[in-house]
């Protein structure tokens, strides 16, 4: 008895078992639903028309869920055939034992369709920009899509779901710019899309790893993660500028070798225009060169005609407000040296903000204090500035090279014209020996001061004519103490000091004095005349070569005591200059000749003491 219980029991497991693993793989076919499903169908949508030939009967081990399947029906929508390679129903197990069973959820699993066939399937598309999207710029691709319909107790749709993959897409986003070896899967329902594992090609730009979420629920949001990599050669062109137009710097892109990790968020309004986007970017540039057609100049005055990046980590955040970029790798100049750079900067439509620090190994010349830095010497340079509209405002600027420091801050400048400061100070030294020691503060007053200033070039640009007056817009007080000035014809200048005003950047009004020693001083004074609006200068000089070195005519004077003195109106002036008591030796020829008529400077010439002179007016 217990024998025939025990083959009862192993027999009906084993009966259970075979007939599960019938149902899971080849099922039961019947056409008990297909009047059912083809007439509910028909009836509820009068543009479908549906024809089964078989279903089957069938178990779903995954879900552990009945359902009906049919192989290749014919699904016809507006006379348009949908090519379908099998429909699935998931059905309610107890509703199996009605006249009219319940179908939780219909899956259909369509065939491998081209671009030109979902074309043709487009006008069932909505949003008709997704429609026109796909009529009008995708050019070619391979979609393999599944559709989940799910049902309510009414077999009325509730709720769907599309997923699939799409291969060798190509994607024709503006006039020059293609998408093209695209691929991504995809997962959509009524308020997400979904695309994952996205992998593309936009010119030389290759996107990998990529992830996409679309939100649908309340206005249009686009999320997307992905990894770029760009290979741009030497003479190849892309086509960036209906990509990033706002960054001209692209245009003079030579070649790069990049990797980016980004993220993209885009928010549409109800048009879907785009409201707001974000993309932000961190990776390493590799290798990158910038050629420059516009000759920026350095401080040696020497063309840039390219700038390379090489081994630089950057970070990147881009919306319709500004722009942020931090970058921190190496430069290199007309592809001399790499040296190190740290720049932090952000970028709007008329404002900008930079921060950023180098070292520097160029040539650098600033004659004005007569300095220079020699090539191949490295200094350390930083800057933080910020511009609004037509300001530009240096919050600091520093410069130091061993013993060689400047340093400035907070320089307003407008339109090209210096507006304020507040100190710039200088410390530098010339042939290893401190040439200059002075700062320059410039609150209510400008004031000038300090142990040394090198002013062995200075006249060279009081005698250039084309300089602009960087003073134009600054009217203020101006008081200047030199210990000692070093000015041309290796002589110094002692305790200068100088009381002045400036009037839009020039001088209305000038008391100075100094000492060349040995009893020998220079005073400069200049008056203003308002009711004829005249100024008068007058310059005297005990020892005054230095004054005249730009003069080629005055070249070999010696000794002598100088006065000058200008009446100056409105563009124009009337000079006089008085030399006394003077020498001239290796004079021109046409002094020599008129020398000869005089056995006084006959005989001074022949003896190599040069000519005298009591008197010299110009």
């Amino acid at each position: 008895m217990k024998k025939l219980a025990s083959y009862f029991l192993y027999s009906l497991v084993f009966g259970i078992i075979f007939f599960f693993g019938v149902l899971s793989t080849l099922g039961i076919e019947t056409n008990r639903f297909n009047k059912i499903i083809t007439n509910k169908i028909n009836n509820s949508y009068g543009n479908i028309n549906l024809i089964i030939n078989s279903i089957k009967f069938k178990l779903d081990i995954r879900e552990f869920s009945l359902f009906i399947e049919t192989l290749n029906p014919k699904i016809n929508y507006n006379q348009v055939e949908i090519p379908v390679t099998s429909i699935k129903g998931y059905v309610d197990f107890l509703s199996l034992f009605k006249i009219s069973p319940n179908i939780n959820k219909i899956n259909i699993l369509l065939e491998k369709l081209q671009i030109q066939e979902i074309k043709e399937l487009a006008f069932l598309i909505k949003p008709s920009n997704l429609k026109s999207l796909i009529n009008n710029k995708i050019k070619k691709g391979i979609f393999n899509t599944e559709i989940e319909i799910y049902l309510n107790n009414e077999n009325s749709i509730d709720d769907f779901i599309f997923r699939g993959s799409v291969s060798d897409l190509e994607l024709k986003v503006t006039k020059n710019i293609e998408i093209d070896n695209a691929k991504f899967d995809f997962f959509s329902d009524k308020t997400d899309i979904l695309l994952k594992n996205i992998s593309a090609r936009i010119e030389n730009l290759f996107i990998k790893e990529g992830d996409l979420k679309i939100d649908l629920e309340k206005e249009i949001t686009l999320n997307s993660n992905f990894v770029t990599t760009v290979t741009l050669e030497e003479n190849e062109v892309i086509n960036y500028e209906n990509i990033y137009k706002d960054l001209k710097i692209l245009k003079n892109l030579k070649n790069i070798k990049a990797t980016l990790n980004n993220n993209l968020l885009i928010i549409f309004d109800k048009t879907y225009k785009v409201k707001s986007y974000n993309l932000k970017s961190k990776g390493k540039i590799d290798d990158a060169n910038f050629k420059n057609d516009n000759d920026i100049e350095n401080f040696s005055s020497k063309s840039v005609k390219e700038l390379s990046l090489k081994n630089t980590e950057i970070d990147t955040n881009f919306n319709l407000k500004k722009i942020d970029v931090k970058a921190i790798g190496k430069y290199s100049i007309n592809k001399e040296n790499f040296l190190k750079f740290d720049l932090t900067s952000q970028f709007s439509k008329e404002d900008f903000f930079l921060d950023i620090s180098a070292k520097y190994d160029q040539l650098i010349q600033l004659n004005i204090i007569n300095y220079e830095k020699p090539k191949g010497l490295v200094a350390s340079i930083s800057a933080n500035l910020e511009k609004k509209k037509d300001e530009l405002v240096f919050n600091k600027l520093s410069y130091n090279e061993k013993d060689n420091r400047i340093l400035a801050k907070k320089i307003k400048i407008n339109k090209n014209k210096l507006i304020s400061f507040d100190k710039i100070s200088f410390r530098t030294q010339n042939n290893g020996e401190l040439n200059n020691d002075f700062s320059i503060d410039l609150k209510d007053k400008i004031s000038i001061s300090g142990a040394k200033f090198d002013a062995t070039n200075l006249p060279k640009f009081f005698h250039d004519k084309g300089n602009k007056n960087p003073l134009a817009k600054i009217s203020k007080e101006l008081i200047i103490e030199i210990d000692k000035t070093i000015i041309p014809l290796s002589k110094n200048l002692e305790n200068f000091k100088l009381i002045g005003l400036l009037d839009k950047g020039k001088f209305s009004k000038i008391s100075a004095k100094g000492d060349f020693g040995k009893n020998q001083h220079l005073d400069i004074s200049l008056k203003n005349d308002k009711t004829n609006k005249k100024s008068y200068l007058e310059i005297f000089s005990d020892l005054p070569q230095p004054l005249l070195t730009e003069f080629s005519f005055f070249k070999g004077l010696s000794g002598g005591k100088l006065l000058f003195s200008s009446v100056i109106e409105d563009s124009t002036s009337s000079s006089k200059l008085i030399i006394e008591d003077f020498k001239v030796v290796n004079a021109p020829g046409l002094v020599k000749l008129l020398s000869l008529s005089d056995l006084g400077g006959l005989a001074d010439l022949a003896e190599g003491e040069g000519l005298s002179f009591d008197v010299l007016e110009i």
